[in-house]
């Protein structure tokens, strides 16, 4: 895997970082990336910037919040990097500890990746 990972944790909540480089136009990854399944039949899209950054969210503050971002930055040299990030908070989110998400994350990022790559 071409990703990196990152997590840092907190008393109500957590974040998840995952980050890989496409050699693929944003536009390119963009198209995959909308078009993958994965998206939870509960979340709200909340924001989205074609070819920039989509953001959903689902939960209800301060009870359950959980926000992912999806963020596109392109390079000079034509790739472009993909960034997943969720952060989760609120009174139940210790619940969720010891909770790995990063490896679905990573298997996502790594499958738009393949996706946006092939010729």
């Amino acid at each position: 895997m071409d990703s990196r990972i990152t997590k840092t944790h907190g008393l109500f909540g957590h974040v998840c970082r995952v980050e890989v480089n496409i050699h693929a136009t944003r536009e390119r990854v963009w198209m995959f990336l909308t078009h993958m399944e994965g998206m939870p039949t509960r979340a709200t899209v909340t924001e989205s910037v074609p070819n920039d950054h989509l953001t959903w969210t689902s939960g209800t503050a301060p009870v359950f919040r959980d926000v992912r971002d999806f963020r596109l930055r392109p390079r000079a040299d034509g790739t472009t990097d993909l960034t997943i990030e969720e952060r989760i908070s609120g009174l139940l989110a210790p619940l969720l500890e010891g909770t790995d998400h990063a490896p679905m994350f990573a298997r996502y990022a790594e499958d738009v990746k393949r996706a946006a790559e092939q010729v």
